[in-house]
């Protein structure tokens, strides 16, 4: 079971201000656990385990932006109006 993107991306950041030094394996337990509200268990959790990793990274870059899913300005073709 998937946590909420928002719940994830608040907990990454949560993760990195705390603890900016850590090791990117340490956020991701650190996030996985605020999230889930349990320990990781690599058995079962290693697709949410690579979701929040995902996040965790943007969280390290600085990225906050919307990420995936949002066309971009000005790409693909033009809309036809009218």
């Amino acid at each position: 079971m998937s946590a909420p993107v928002e719940q994830v991306k608040s907990a990454a950041a949560q993760a990195v201000t705390d603890n900016p030094d850590a090791s990117l394996r340490t956020l991701t337990i650190a996030t996985f656990e605020q999230a889930h509200g349990r320990s990781y268990d690599s058995r079962t959790d290693t697709r949410e385990y690579a979701r929040i990793k995902w996040h965790v990274r943007r969280a390290l870059s600085g990225d906050t932006g919307p990420g995936r899913g949002g066309t971009r300005e000005g790409a693909g073709r033009p809309k036809v109006t009218g």
